[in-house]
């Protein structure tokens, strides 16, 4: 459980320094973040 809730401690933080950032690089850590997903998927594929 413990676990858990220092995980969504760290989403929260994560999102805090997200919002901080300007548009710009949001849109790209966006971009990157779907290319990570988009990867993964194509693995589970095969």
């Amino acid at each position: 459980m413990s676990r858990a809730v220092s995980l969504v401690q760290d989403a929260a933080e994560l999102l805090q320094l997200f919002r901080d950032l300007e548009p710009r690089q949001q849109a790209e850590l966006l971009s990157i973040a779907k290319g990570m997903t988009a990867s993964r998927q194509s693995v589970h594929q095969c």
